[in-house]
């Protein structure tokens, strides 16, 4: 078990794919610790209510290369 942060806000047990998605968001270490975290992934990781996981992931893909891209602009 791992701790999502106190703005997580758990699928239906049903929800198969939603704990998917929820699963990979852990992997790649973005939790719901603050306000601006559960912001920051609904708007530009997740999106939609029910995102497809491919989607999901190109997005966190793009997001780690254009965390990147600023700090290479920064040094």
């Amino acid at each position: 078990m791992i701790d999502m942060g106190a703005y997580f806000e758990p699928p239906r047990k049903a929800a198969a794919k939603q704990w998917q998605v929820m699963n990979l968001l852990a992997e790649k270490g973005l939790r719901f610790n603050t306000k601006d975290a559960k912001d920051y992934i609904d708007s530009r990781i997740l999106v939609v209510r029910n995102p497809r996981i491919a989607n999901v992931i190109e997005r966190i893909d793009e997001e780690q290369r254009r965390k990147e891209r600023e700090v290479e602009h920064d040094i």
